[in-house]
């Protein structure tokens, strides 16, 4: 409560800027973020608050972009954003294709920050512990990687396939190159909710789409 009083008071503070100048500020964080990943973290209230922004949808998806990058740098904790972003009333403009683009990429960032092998995915108790990849499996990785956990993987490919269903057909694309990286794992994953036919259903749309060359995420 105390995080959204906080939040709540930048925001009118905000709202009191010009248009611009707020657009301005958050295009300036993002290029810190990019540069500087670790001072970048400094501006994660801020972000926060310009999630909310209820002007501007640049501004909404350009807070999103920071913070798919500060979570792929490892400064920011991916499921925490992840909660702080589907939380009731924390994110504006969201049928707007610009931040509905950027939270495609921020869903897909996961793929890279967790390891969605082929593999078996962990179940919701084992996801509690640090399991982590063999190192005979890392020649390709500069880290080890935490392993998804199976509601994790289900949380995420729910949420991509719903903006998959998006009328705008930027988004679906953006949709689809995001859904790539977890076809492995979604394969793997023996639930329900995973259609059997995803991998040709997921190449199929990128070709229609004129993203051809994409297709090797699922090979």
């Amino acid at each position: 409560d105390a995080d959204m009083n906080v939040g709540t008071s930048s925001l009118r503070a905000l709202g009191n800027e010009v248009d611009e100048f707020r657009l301005a500020r958050v295009l300036a964080i993002l290029d810190v973020v990019r540069e500087d990943p670790e001072a970048g973290s400094e501006f994660v209230g801020l972000l926060q608050t310009f999630l909310m922004d209820r002007q501007l949808p640049g501004v909404v998806s350009t807070a999103v972009d920071c913070l798919t990058y500060l979570c792929s740098a490892d400064c920011l904790d991916f499921n925490a954003t992840l909660r702080i972003i589907r939380k009731e009333g924390r994110l504006n403009f969201k049928q707007h294709p610009s931040v509905l683009i950027s939270l495609a990429d921020f869903y897909g960032a996961g793929a890279d920050i967790f390891y969605c092998s082929a593999e078996k995915t962990l179940s919701e108790g084992d996801a509690t512990e640090a399991t982590s990849v063999p190192d005979s499996v890392h020649d390709d990785y500069e880290e080890r990687l935490p392993r998804i956990s199976e509601e994790h993987l289900l949380s995420l490919h729910d949420h991509l396939w719903d903006l998959v269903q998006e009328p705008h057909v930027a988004v679906r694309r953006q949709t689809y190159l995001a859904l790539t990286g977890y076809v492995p794992a979604l394969l793997a994953c023996q639930d329900d909710r995973v259609p059997a036919d995803l991998r040709e259903r997921v190449y199929q749309t990128l070709r229609k789409e004129y993203h051809v060359d994409s297709h090797k995420g699922l090979q």
